[in-house]
């Protein structure tokens, strides 16, 4: 299901998409927002920041925009392009009539985990039996909730779809490499890290066999194959109290970046992402912080759609669609080091250029554009 692996069709994609902002007169959004964290809403919202749109929030600062957005109280004053919604809980779905906003183009990003046969219809009809419903007008105003929460759709229904885990209906949305991540990028060069395969385990079947199956030895060399972490930091000092005091409803600690991680990274040369498997889902932010710090992502043959921009185009050669051929890639970079560095570097220029924030924002203006 993965689509072309090609970076040809990457590059096509990323040329259509160039410009793709010179299609909105206003250079104004309103960003009515989930109150959860949403690894591709901060990525596009970044990637629109850079590309000069403002983002107003009615009320308070979003976890997913805090960093550039403009609280207003009466989006009634301003003229926007689109108004941004995500899903999850806490997404103010009733400001829609309360502002009169039911003209203006409907955008919906979709980063929520997938159960078989999942559309955001579906998911949100969950969270109506998992949430509290609609709660006192005190609790949805507040910066940091006590519980998840969620409102009646009144009549929502979003005109333009992106989704992590592609269905009918949805583009595809990656997750995209925040700044925060491309700022951790280290000096070492490929042929000067001490690590040649590393692998941190997580949940799922998938990433307890690739635990499993580097502890026997399979690949050669420096082998990592165990969690670290290490001290969180944080972009600001406002996001590190935020995430201080989320007793984890709305996952402020996932702006967290653990350093004794990266340092991993910043010494690794290959970086193994096995996919993730506990719900109809592959791709993990981890993709991208290997690629922030410069190493050579070998990834699983995606099991989801990822063909409308897809990362495997970012390396082709680093896709395996085996254990069997992993381990085969593994000793073949391991005993051509200057092929292996020469794919890392090629990786690392093609991942900037085609998932930075604004190539992620040029993407989503392109489709949006097309739709409406």
């Amino acid at each position: 299901m993965s689509g072309s692996v090609s970076s040809a069709a990457l590059e096509e994609t990323y040329r259509e998409s160039l410009d793709s902002e010179r299609h909105f007169r206003n250079k104004r959004i309103l960003h009515i927002g989930s109150e959860s964290y949403d690894a591709q809403t901060v990525a596009v919202c970044q990637g629109l920041d850079r590309l000069g749109f403002e983002i107003y929030v009615p009320v308070k600062p979003n976890i997913n925009s805090w960093f550039c957005n403009k609280v207003i109280r009466n989006p009634r004053q301003y003229k926007f392009d689109f108004v941004l919604s995500s899903l999850h809980w806490g997404t103010r779905w009733s400001h829609y009539g309360r502002y009169g906003l039911w003209h203006y183009p409907k955008v919906l990003i979709d980063g929520d985990d997938n159960m078989p046969g999942d559309t955001w219809r579906t998911k949100f009809d969950r969270y109506l039996k998992a949430y509290k419903f609609n709660p006192p007008n005190e609790v949805k105003a507040l910066e940091l909730a006590p519980y998840r929460w969620v409102e009646s759709l009144d009549g929502y229904r979003p005109d333009v779809v992106f989704a992590l885990a592609k269905y009918p209906g949805a583009y595809y949305i990656p997750k995209g490499l925040q700044h925060q991540w491309l700022d951790q990028n280290g000096s070492k060069t490929i042929m000067a890290r001490g690590i040649d395969f590393c692998h941190v385990p997580g949940q799922g079947a998938w990433r307890r066999a690739m635990s499993a199956l580097l502890a026997l030895g399979v690949l050669p060399g420096i082998i990592h194959n165990e969690s670290v972490r290490g001290k969180p930091a944080y972009p600001t000092t406002w996001v590190r109290s935020m995430a201080e005091r989320d007793a984890g409803v709305h996952s402020w600690d996932r702006w967290a970046m653990y350093m004794d991680f990266y340092r991993v990274l910043d010494d690794t040369r290959v970086l193994i992402h096995p996919g993730i498997d506990h719900w109809p889902f592959w791709e993990a932010r981890r993709i991208y912080e290997g690629w922030a710090c410069g190493c050579l992502v070998a990834m699983s043959t995606p099991t989801v759609d990822v063909s409308e921009y897809p990362p495997t185009g970012v390396c082709p050669e680093a896709v395996y669609a085996s254990h069997e051929e992993l381990i085969s890639k593994g000793k073949f970079w391991y005993e051509n080091p200057d092929i292996l560095d020469s794919l890392a570097v090629q990786s690392a220029a093609r991942a900037r250029r085609y998932f930075s924030p604004v190539a992620v924002a040029r993407y989503f203006l392109k489709r949006v554009h097309d739709a409406i």
